[in-house]
């Protein structure tokens, strides 16, 4: 348990310094890709380590990026943009729970077979 948490702090660091330096809106893929990566590396083998360091860099990384986003607005004085609610925002958090436990899944099954001999 303490290793996925280790590893959830690892990839939302990486996950919030890619999405900053990435000049593109990709949504969820640079997550994805860090979440999974992360898991590879550190070897999370078990499929429970996977989904809780997927879902720490996910929530973490989503929060910290809307943290910075409503800052810069504050901060610049500009009112917040009024939201015309479309299917891609009804869709946005379903789809990045389901890349969440795909990257879970992908990143423990690449891990217990790089530790397999």
């Amino acid at each position: 348990m303490d290793q996925s948490i280790k590893v959830g702090i690892v990839g939302t660091v990486l996950a919030v310094i890619v999405n900053l330096a990435n000049p593109l809106y990709l949504s969820f893929l640079p997550t994805f890709i860090i979440a999974t990566i992360v898991i590879f590396i550190y070897r999370l083998g078990r499929l429970k380590d996977g989904l809780i360091a997927a879902f720490i860099i996910y929530i973490f990384d989503e929060g910290i990026l809307t943290t910075l986003y409503l800052a810069l607005l504050y901060a610049a004085n500009q009112p917040y943009p009024a939201v015309a609610i479309d299917p891609t925002m009804v869709i946005s958090p379903i789809l990045s729970t389901i890349s969440a436990v795909m990257a879970a899944v992908i990143g423990a099954w690449l891990a217990r077979k790089r530790t397999q001999p």
